[in-house]
């Protein structure tokens, strides 16, 4: 009878709390929705100068920045300010849902060469490729 009983209260625990998770994922979803969408444009594009896009990030870079911001180790007051509160589940939360953003498509003009082959050689020098990518 005893651990009937406490796989009841286990099951209950683990429900109750699914529900918890659950109502703490809509409402952080809401909050990306309304606040993060605001600056960081719609689907994660963003059109703002200096402002950079959210879409086609990767978890693992999205939960390191919000950590760096949290902590008041990157200087951006408006980021410092928006991930102060953050738990650990918030980061990771929010990371979840900037790695699901699909990459912006490419532009359909043709690239400058010039500006092209700058960059490429701008690339190389400060060594962007090591964070991110080729």
């Amino acid at each position: 009878m005893r651990v009937i009983a406490a796989a009841a209260l286990a099951a209950a625990v683990l429900l109750g709390s699914g529900g918890a998770a659950a109502q703490a994922d809509a409402a952080r979803r809401e909050r990306f929705n309304s606040q993060c969408l605001a600056c960081h444009g719609e689907g994660g594009g963003s059109r703002l100068a200096l402002t950079p896009s959210l879409a086609g990030q990767h978890a693992f870079y999205a939960i390191t920045q919000l950590f760096l911001f949290r902590e008041g180790r990157r200087d951006n007051p408006a980021m410092t300010e928006a991930a102060r509160g953050m738990s650990d589940a918030d980061l990771q939360g929010f990371a979840d849902l900037i790695a699901l953003l699909p990459p912006p498509a490419p532009p359909s003009a043709t690239a400058d060469p010039v500006r092209l082959e700058r960059g490429r050689a701008l690339a190389q020098r400060l060594h962007c490729i090591g964070c991110h990518g080729a």
